[in-house]
């Protein structure tokens, strides 16, 4: 899509208001409550259709050519994120309204180099040598390394031109932020494969950097929480789980994210990761998560071992389904999750991970089945 900028955004230092704004208002203020019955784990009224929204994946806002004017453009990304909202009244986003330097933000704030390119996602780069040398590095300065400034700068701007009649029908927008995990930002540093065999041949050492990176994350989170007045909603991306076996999960992924949640005991704590998730489902609950953003795991049985702690959130696949299926497809699928992990609540109907790449590849009657689906 082309030339969309959000009527949410103040334009010539005005907010705009009709009476299709007010009538998107009430549709998402609905959604809200039902949300927020779901996380009680009391049944909603109507299932919440909840989209995983970084990227703009189903559309950029006005002047933006490629997803690297979507990073570097505020103004860009405010438009971009709030789309959905919009476009599909009723739905709800998260992460919502947050800084978003894609994969960028925290390894680049703890050394790495980042790799930009004009339509993927930017890729950061290995910055650690060796092991030995963790215990000697400073603490970071979000206010001074690497794309921490600009995300900053970006947050501030995007919190500014928020209408604030959006903020009160959906609260959560004006307290959202999303970040990388420990696990995550030390195998950028290190490199994923070396990490991973570290775990093995020196787990004090790799525990040492997962110590040094939790530090700065909880740094980082202050100073987010600073601006956006108290997090609502915290979103962390870990996939690591995923690739590691449950007793090294509960070893290197359990106290540290856990740690990250106790800091900010009054946020509620999006755990997201997509990857296959049955072998460590407990742990979710371990953490403190208050919403799993899943993908690749079985509904019934992750409803069965947490939740009734933990609300789930999937799983209808990004790229089988919501990107190659028809509309009776998403349907279809939308509803078997329904049945399978809706019952007494806790549960929130979404994409089961991000949605595909490139810029609208997902179709958008795929996103509207989803709601209708409800």
């Amino acid at each position: 899509m082309a030339g969309f900028m959000s009527v949410f955004v103040k334009h010539n230092g005005r907010w705009v208001n009709n009476k299709h704004k007010i009538q998107i208002l009430s549709k998402i203020a609905e959604s809200y409550e039902n949300m927020q019955s779901a996380l009680r784990h009391e049944p909603p009224r109507r299932i919440p259709v909840v989209l995983w929204y970084t990227r703009g994946p189903l559309g950029l806002a006005e002047g933006a050519k490629n997803i690297k004017q979507y990073y570097m453009d505020p103004d860009v990304k405010l438009s971009t994120q709030l789309l959905p909202l919009e476009k599909f009244p009723g739905l709800l986003v998260v992460p919502g309204v947050y800084h978003d330097l894609g994969l960028a933000t925290e390894p680049s704030g703890f050394g790495c180099s980042i790799r930009w390119d004009e339509d993927t996602p930017p890729h950061p780069e290995p910055c650690l040598e060796d092991l030995s040398l963790v215990s000697a590095r400073k603490a970071h300065d979000p206010y001074r390394d690497g794309l921490f400034p600009q995300a900053i700068e970006h947050y501030r701007q995007m919190l500014a031109n928020l209408d604030p009649a959006l903020v009160e029908a959906y609260p959560l927008l004006a307290g959202s932020t999303c970040i990388l995990g420990p696990l995550e930002v030390a195998g950028y540093m290190y490199g994923h494969s070396r990490f991973y065999l570290g775990m093995v041949t020196e787990p004090d050492r790799i525990h040492e950097l997962i110590a040094y990176v939790t530090e700065g994350i909880i740094r980082w989170l202050s100073i987010l929480e600073e601006i956006n007045g108290g997090h609502r909603i915290i979103s962390l991306i870990e996939h690591t789980p995923s690739l590691i076996s449950r007793s090294n999960s509960e070893e290197f992924f359990v106290p540290y994210v856990t740690k990250i949640r106790d800091a900010f005991p009054e946020a509620i704590f999006l755990y997201h990761n997509e990857g296959p998730s049955n072998h460590y489902l407990p742990l979710v609950a371990e953490i403190g998560a208050d919403i799993f953003h899943c993908g690749d795991v079985e509904l019934q049985e992750a409803k069965k071992q947490i939740g009734d702690r933990v609300t789930l959130m999937g799983t209808v696949h990004p790229l089988y389904v919501l990107r190659d299926g028809s509309r009776e497809e998403v349907i279809k699928e939308s509803k078997k999750c329904i049945e399978s992990a809706s019952e007494g609540g806790g549960f929130l109907l979404s994409s089961g991970g991000g949605l595909a790449m490139p810029v609208g590849a997902t179709p958008w009657v795929n996103i509207s089945a989803m709601l209708e689906s409800v």
